[in-house]
C-alpha cells in the first residue's frame, strides 16, 4: 500500500485539484497543516462539492481563503469593449456603445466553442466535438455521483 503522506512532501505550497475525489487527502493536509503550523502549506482545488460525511471536518483555524471561481467575462475574454453593462440592462438604464466591435457571428462562435482553454485556438468544428464529449462525460460521470 502506498503511504498517502508522500503527496505532502516536498516544497510548498501543495496544490491538490479535485481533491475530494480521494477524500483521506483531506485528514492528512489536516494533520501536516497542524503539525507544520505555519500558512500556505497547500491549496486545495475542486470543481465539485465534496460528499457531505462525518468523517470531515470544517477546516476552522486551517483555511485561510475559500474562493469561488467563475467563468469569465466576455469583457475579460477580449470579446467586448464593456461600454455595456448586463447590470444596467437589467436595471433598465440606458446603455450605448460607441461601436459596434463583434458582429452576431463571433458571439455564435463564442458560445458554440465555450470556454474550455482547450477549444480556444482550435477551429469551430474540433472546438465542438470536444464541448460535446465534455457535457456527454460530464453528465456520465458527475451527474451519477450524485
Amino acid at each position: 500500500m502506498i503511504d498517502p503522506t508522500l503527496v505532502l512532501v516536498g516544497a510548498t505550497p501543495r496544490l491538490f485539484n479535485e481533491w475530494q475525489t480521494v477524500p483521506s487527502i483531506w485528514i492528512h493536509v489536516r494533520r501536516a497543516s497542524d503539525d507544520r503550523r505555519r500558512n500556505g502549506n497547500f491549496i486545495l482545488t475542486s470543481s465539485a462539492t465534496p460528499v457531505d460525511d462525518l468523517t470531515q471536518h470544517a477546516g476552522v483555524g486551517r483555511i485561510s481563503h475559500r474562493l469561488s471561481m467563475r467563468t469569465m467575462s466576455l469583457y475579460e475574454r477580449g470579446f467586448s469593449t464593456g461600454e455595456v453593462s448586463l447590470n444596467a440592462l437589467i436595471e433598465w438604464k440606458r446603455n450605448s456603445a460607441s461601436r459596434a466591435t463583434t458582429t452576431i457571428w463571433n458571439f455564435v462562435d463564442f458560445l458554440c466553442r465555450g470556454d474550455r482553454p482547450g477549444t480556444l485556438k482550435e477551429n469551430l468544428s474540433n472546438a465542438m466535438t470536444f464541448i460535446s464529449n465534455y457535457i456527454a462525460e460530464t453528465t456520465q460521470i458527475d451527474l451519477e455521483d450524485q
